[in-house]
């Protein structure tokens, strides 16, 4: 396909046809996708107990995209900021993982981070464990 992503964005609005405009719009995420390459892909189990606990130290510098996945593990919320300084109040928490109904019975909350390259910092009450995937692209 000889066209550039600028003339894929703006076909995709003159496109006569909702058929069409999904068909650029697919073309567009097929270009991205071919633009990064896996560079890592780590799985951890990360204690919380307290504030500002790490869950996710920030990307290297050659990372240019990140998926982060999380899953609370155990009995106590856990209270998750984009950036330092989650504490277990959740007054400044970007959004909480609920606490499940016993260790390791995956019924912990969950959530995934897409895009943010950034320190990822947790906060509980009493002492808990999340499962915390990343993916790096480069």
């Amino acid at each position: 396909m000889s066209e550039s992503v600028s003339d894929i964005i703006n076909g995709c609005y003159a496109c006569p046809s909702e058929a069409l405009q999904q068909a650029a719009a697919l073309s567009l995420l097929a270009r991205l996708a071919g633009a990064f390459t896996a560079s890592a892909v780590t799985q951890s189990r990360v204690a919380v107990n307290g504030d500002n606990d790490t869950l996710v130290a920030a990307a290297a510098s050659d990372v240019k995209y990140r998926e982060i996945q999380l899953q609370n593990l155990g009995t106590e919320e856990v209270f998750v900021r984009l950036g330092t300084g989650a504490a277990n109040t959740g007054a400044n928490g970007e959004f909480v993982l609920k606490a499940g109904t016993a260790a390791d019975d995956g019924t912990g909350g969950t959530y995934t981070v897409t895009g943010y390259i950034g320190l990822l910092t947790g906060a509980s009450t009493g002492a808990t464990n999340v499962s915390v995937t990343v993916i790096d692209l480069a």
